[in-house]
């Protein structure tokens, strides 16, 4: 297949001495001597269909699909894909994970070359990222996403100009919030986002646990 000068996808390959075609067959390849699973067999094919979406200008569209394809069957040049497309929609903060995740994948693949095209693009993006911003409060979550309720924002992740947003409830004794057993859940899937934001942007074994 060829590619545009103009394609975004040959950005991503500069300097690696391949376009994204290559990755694509790298992503579809299976030992001679195996069989296709159903399972690799449904990646590769929401993968060309991130592909056909991303060419078809409706690259919002395509970004699940490269999250799906590379749920199914992990592969450095879906992450590469994927990372790419976050950027491209302006969830910088997710590429930038996302690239990250890419260029450990390609170190442990021994890819040198998709290691160096996610480390560049790392990098790339880090002079934009405000990092990690965590409310704590309804005060606070008002500023920031202008929300006016506190609980269906507990245990979700939120993105902002780059900037990943993670809403807490008030420490505070005198709220009750707290002793709700279901807010408790919401609490602890809020705690494990921001644990995984922590250990995304710092590379650590960082936990967060509720009292």
């Amino acid at each position: 297949m060829r590619w545009s000068q103009r394609s975004p996808w040959i950005l991503l390959a500069a300097g690696i001495g391949a376009s994204l075609a290559a990755g694509r067959e790298a992503r579809a390849q299976t030992p001679s001597n195996q069989t296709p699973s159903n399972t690799n067999v449904a990646a590769e094919a929401l993968f060309e269909e991130g592909r056909s979406l991303v060419a078809a200008g409706k690259v919002a569209e395509a970004c699940p699909k490269f999250a799906d394809s590379e749920r199914l069957g992990p592969s450095v040049a879906t992450l590469l894909n994927l990372a790419n497309c976050w950027e491209r929609v302006g969830r910088t903060a997710t590429a930038w994970a996302t690239y990250r995740e890419a260029a450990s994948a390609a170190n442990a693949a021994g890819r040198k070359d998709y290691l160096a095209t996610a480390q560049r693009r790392a990098d790339g993006l880090a002079p934009k990222l405000a990092r990690l911003i965590v409310t704590v409060g309804l005060l606070a979550l008002k500023r920031q996403l202008g929300f006016t309720t506190l609980t269906p924002h507990i245990g979700e992740r939120y993105e902002q100009a780059g900037t990943v947003v993670i809403p807490l409830p008030h420490p505070s004794g005198a709220s009750s919030w707290v002793n709700v057993p279901a807010h408790r859940v919401l609490l602890e899937r809020a705690l494990a986002l921001l644990g995984a934001e922590l250990r995304a942007l710092w590379g650590t074994n960082a936990m967060v646990r509720s009292a």
